[in-house]
């Protein structure tokens, strides 16, 4: 089946499709694109934590699932859903927070 080709005209009309359809999405959640792009820089720092620290956070909280905000643990939780309700429960939105399981044990990938 071949590629279909789109012309310049109809590569403009899907930008500005997509730009529209982005700036319906920031006034549904009321930020601006800053406030988006400050959102995604601390949710990297908060990855970024969680590498740098693995394993210190090993061995303090073997087998949890764990939650960094703002490069701080904000929770540890046996289950992931029990460390979204501890999340949600501080009044951070689950979606905006770093989560990850440390497992003592993980399988063994054959590549």
């Amino acid at each position: 089946m071949p590629i279909r080709k789109y012309d310049r005209a109809e590569q403009v009309a899907e930008a500005n499709r997509i730009r529209e359809e982005f700036e319906r999405g920031l006034a549904a959640n009321n930020k601006t694109t800053e406030e988006l792009l400050d959102d995604l820089r601390q949710f990297s720092e908060d990855c970024q934590y969680l590498g740098y620290n693995w394993d210190a956070l090993l061995k303090r909280f073997p087998d949890l699932w764990v939650a960094v905000y703002r490069a701080e643990v904000i929770g540890t939780a046996p289950t992931q859903q029990a460390l979204i309700k501890q999340v949600s429960d501080q009044g951070i939105r689950p979606g905006k927070v770093a989560m990850k399981f440390l497992n003592t044990n993980p399988p063994l990938l054959v590549v």
